[in-house]
């Protein structure tokens, strides 16, 4: 402390101000040096938080592109199955077209090629 009080009455400071301009910049010094740490530490739960929610993002989109190939998968065979039923059917009847379109239509409404 004695060596900022020197520099200060070196500088032309006022005795009587040294020791409160000498602690000011003190407390100054240690408040710049709390928020350069906050600083760091907030950048480090951020990155970590960040990282944490990409991980999390990936395992579910790899998830949903697994269920989105497997539900496309099923409708694709579960259509092909009723369009060869249709086409058994159109060919056994009278009517081809009319036994086709009744065949899809007993295949119930959630059927993709009966809509």
């Amino acid at each position: 402390m004695t060596f900022i009080l020197a520099i200060l009455g070196r500088w032309g400071v006022p005795e009587r101000f040294q020791r409160l301009v000498a602690y000011a910049g003190l407390a100054l010094l240690c408040a710049a040096l709390v928020a350069a740490w906050l600083w760091q530490h907030d950048r480090k739960v951020i990155a970590h938080h960040e990282e944490k929610i990409t991980r999390q993002v990936e395992k579910k989109t790899g998830r949903a592109s697994e269920a989105a190939t497997e539900a496309a998968g099923n409708t694709k065979e579960r259509v092909e199955h009723e369009n060869e039923r249709a086409r058994n059917a159109a060919s056994g009847g009278t009517d081809p077209l009319k036994s086709g379109l009744d065949c899809l239509r007993r295949a119930g409404a959630d059927c993709p090629a009966s809509r």
